[in-house]
């Protein structure tokens, strides 16, 4: 198995992470801009998927944290905080949380998330607790999902009220 080497140096992101990120992201900016040009029977049934998905991602972001915990166990790096542990699993409940809800309030509590977990890695980042090119590779990956989960948003707010 190949593995991908990433100095916490690096300043650029390795294009096979480029690829998967890109990956991640396109179902949800396609049914953002998707919803708009269906019929409304259509448009809830993808956006029933686009906020499943999206909160499958938000659970996933709370990961970083979670690994430099273990990395931390393991004697590496620095001590497990309160705080650090908190974000390893608050996108988890707040992803779960939003399965519930009507899809516009599952939509903005996705994109709070996403900005959250954002800010929590940019913290991490800045510590070099994670490789500088990780937090060039949430930025780009963090907008494709606000931008998707926002179009989804307006749509609901706009054309279906």
């Amino acid at each position: 198995m190949r593995t991908i080497d990433i100095d916490s140096n690096e300043e650029t992101v390795p294009a096979k992470l480029k690829i998967v990120c890109a990956l991640t992201v396109f179902p949800i900016l396609l049914i953002g801009i998707l919803n708009w040009f269906v019929l409304p029977q259509f448009a809830e049934a993808f956006t029933a998927g686009q906020l499943k998905f999206s909160a499958c991602l938000l659970a996933f972001l709370g990961a970083t944290h979670w690994g430099i915990i273990i990395r931390s166990l393991s004697g590496e790096g620095r001590k497990v905080t309160w705080g650090r542990m908190l974000w390893s699993f608050t996108p988890v409940v707040v992803a779960w949380l939003t399965l519930s809800m009507s899809q516009k309030d599952a939509s903005i509590i996705l994109i709070v998330g996403v900005v959250a977990t954002y800010a929590a890695d940019r913290v991490v980042a800045l510590k070099n607790e994670v490789p500088h090119s990780y937090l060039m590779l949430r930025a780009y990956h963090s907008f494709g999902i606000i931008v998707g989960l926002g179009l989804t948003f307006l749509h609901q707010v706009l054309c279906i009220g």
